[in-house]
């Protein structure tokens, strides 16, 4: 999980590079490659880094034409803050669970689920 406040102009990069750092270092010696873990990063960022207007995206490996996954052992996700609803104030925001729900994905973090903040009613 990683949390960046100022956007240094590197941060899929670095994002993809911290990635591959975690997954090639999950396989001991003589280990088999089936038993590598799914490996995901949590990037919770205080700048616009993609040109829409989601605040979560998430990435994995796919064939591009087809869209068809090539692993689940890959999830990249990003919180964009600066693109919550205007109407989600400081007090608003309790905290950036890692639990509940975001787009009913059971995939993340095994079978737990995210949900990017509780807002009060």
């Amino acid at each position: 999980m990683g949390l960046q406040v100022q956007n240094e102009g590197d941060y899929p990069a670095r994002t993809l590079f911290n990635w591959a750092r975690l997954y090639s270092t999950a396989l001991p010696a003589g280990g088999n490659y089936k038993d590598l873990p799914r490996t995901v990063i949590i990037s919770i960022i205080n700048f616009n880094l993609f040109e829409c207007k989601d605040y979560y995206s998430e990435f994995q490996v796919i064939e591009v034409t087809r869209h068809t996954p090539l692993t689940d052992k890959m999830s990249l996700y990003f919180f964009e803050l600066n693109k919550l609803p205007q109407e989600v104030g400081a007090d608003d925001i309790r905290i950036l669970w890692l639990t509940p729900t975001v787009r009913g994905y059971d995939r993340i973090l095994g079978y737990s689920r995210m949900m990017l903040c509780k807002i009060s009613s």
